[in-house]
Order: C-alpha cells, then sequence, then structure tokens
C-alpha cells in the first residue's frame, strides 16, 4: 500500500493543500481545487490502495475541518482500500 504525507505545518490554507494534493498524486490540469473536484480524484483516481496521514492537523481548524468529513466518506466509499490517518495516527 502507497503511503502519502500532507504535512499541515507547511500547508496554511486550502489552496496550498490542493497543490500540494494535485502535485503530489500528478493530477491533470483539469483537477478542480474543490471539494467535489477532490471527491472524483479520491473515488476514482489516485492508485489503490491507498494510505494518506495528515501530519501536524488541527482538528479544530474551521478552515479544513471539511477535509475531515470527505477524507472520512472517501474511506467508507472505497472500502479498506483507501486509509486516511490524522491527529497522531488515528484513523478517520
Amino acid at each position: 500500500m502507497k503511503s502519502v504525507t500532507f504535512d499541515f505545518s507547511t500547508i496554511h490554507s486550502m489552496p496550498d493543500f490542493y497543490q500540494q494534493f494535485a502535485d503530489t498524486f500528478l493530477l491533470p490540469d483539469w483537477f478542480g481545487r474543490n471539494l467535489d473536484a477532490l471527491w472524483d480524484v479520491l473515488t476514482a483516481v489516485i492508485p489503490l490502495p491507498a494510505e494518506i496521514v495528515f501530519t501536524h492537523f488541527d482538528p479544530q481548524s474551521i478552515e479544513f475541518e471539511p477535509l475531515l468529513s470527505i477524507f472520512a466518506e472517501a474511506q467508507e466509499e472505497c472500502g479498506g482500500l483507501l486509509v486516511f490517518r490524522c491527529c497522531d495516527g488515528e484513523m478517520l
């Protein structure tokens, strides 16, 4: 299983996250850099199985709160082929 880590000590905004996500997964220009596009990529584009880890992530952050929901939903949708961890290694 491929593991990818996003370090939120260097990600300060949603545009920063989308850029790092697109760069990490070598996404094409059509990646819309919004939650709908992120869902599409998580559930149909990135190679599975995969583990995505958020380090230095503040689960209380209002700006990044939508990420927790979409990643938890995508993990459920992908039936164990997609695993997310954040907040000191906890699975979402």
